[in-house]
């Protein structure tokens, strides 16, 4: 009788440690998944993979996407609509010509992840509220890579009223015709994208000048930018927000 009964202490005793240990466990994870969220909390923005990444890119949203690489790095291949803004001593200075994007997604990539991570605290730091970085950097990830330059509509417009005076610009509007005619940028041409292939002859005569190309949103544009760049013209940049993104002022 009193073995049994010290069988049934000791099965008590055990089911109490087993429960302690348990409720222990729980807790323990419960700390580090707090902390983990209160580290994203923190820090203000997201950090995403290469295939996140990609999946962003390839979604309609309006992103911002910066690369922080130096203009050299930038040059020889970046990605898709991205801008290049060099995380320097002057970074936090230019950030005024994207003030526009502070409500947006912005995401910002560089070489590694290290200069994009600096960069991402910054952009935080400064009232940016939906920022991503790119962990996974250039030469981590097998980004398709693209070489015509990109600029915001802010940007644009600064390049367009430079040049009133000179003329040596060329604004090339690839939208469909209808599109053109409701209203575009001031002395553009317009060559509909899938018209480009057949009408690239034509375009051999303004191969020695500076190229600006838009279109409603930014995608058309770089397409033609890239195809541009392909064809050996050397002087071409792409206006990452369209017409119907930035509010320029159009002509009829």
């Amino acid at each position: 009788m009193k073995a049994t009964n010290n069988f049934k202490v000791l099965g008590m005793v055990s089911i109490l440690i087993l429960s302690l240990g348990s409720i222990v466990g729980c807790s323990s994870k419960n700390k580090v998944s707090n902390t983990i969220q209160q580290s994203k909390d923190t820090q203000g923005y997201e950090n995403i993979d290469g295939n996140q990444t990609e999946k962003l890119l390839d979604s309609d949203k309006n992103v911002l996407i910066i690369d922080v690489r130096s203009e050299y790095e930038y040059e020889k291949g970046h990605l898709l609509n991205a801008i290049n803004l060099p995380y320097d001593d002057d970074f936090k200075s230019e950030l005024s010509e994207i003030v526009d994007y502070k409500d947006k997604t912005v995401l910002v990539y560089c070489k590694s992840g290290n200069r994009s991570e600096k960069a991402a605290v910054k952009l935080v730091d400064n009232g940016f509220k939906n920022v991503r970085n790119v962990i996974d950097g250039i030469d981590e990830y097998d980004y398709k890579l693209v070489k015509a330059d990109n600029i915001i509509g802010r940007e644009a417009e600064k390049m367009i009223n430079e040049d009133k005076h000179d003329k040596d610009l060329i604004i090339l509007d690839v939208r469909e015709p209808k599109d053109f005619n409701n209203g575009h940028l001031q002395n553009a041409i317009n060559i509909p994208i899938e018209d480009i292939d057949k009408r690239m002859d034509e375009l051999r005569n303004y191969k020695s000048k500076d190229i600006i190309v838009y279109c409603n949103t930014g995608r058309k544009s770089a397409e033609v930018s890239e195809k541009l760049i392909e064809h050996g013209f050397t002087d071409v940049t792409n206006i990452v927000e369209g017409v119907s993104e930035y509010d320029f002022k159009l002509v009829k």
